[in-house]
């Protein structure tokens, strides 16, 4: 595990394409601003261990089609950062 520190406004870069940056520091939460390519799906874990461990009805018929779309788990390229976060 890499562990860094970073202030506000500092980022880090993944891969050459996907960019993770400081927003905000409010007491013992930050706000993260998560810029990456269209093909990347963007989940928080504990949603994904959620999914995991109890599959909703959409996701055991295959049809994700119909599944309900929570906007925790879109992708980064669904979202405009500048309507999400302000500079």
């Amino acid at each position: 595990m890499l562990v860094l520190s970073r202030r506000l406004g500092e980022g880090l870069l993944i891969d050459g394409n996907t960019v993770v940056r400081i927003l905000e520091v409010r007491g013992n939460r930050i706000r993260l601003g998560i810029e990456a390519p269209d093909n990347v799906t963007v989940v928080r874990k504990e949603l994904s261990e959620k999914r995991a461990n109890f599959p909703d009805s959409a996701s055991v018929s295959g049809n994700q089609a119909d599944a309900p779309r929570d906007p925790a788990e879109t992708h980064a390229g669904d979202r405009d950062p500048a309507k999400t976060f302000p500079n």
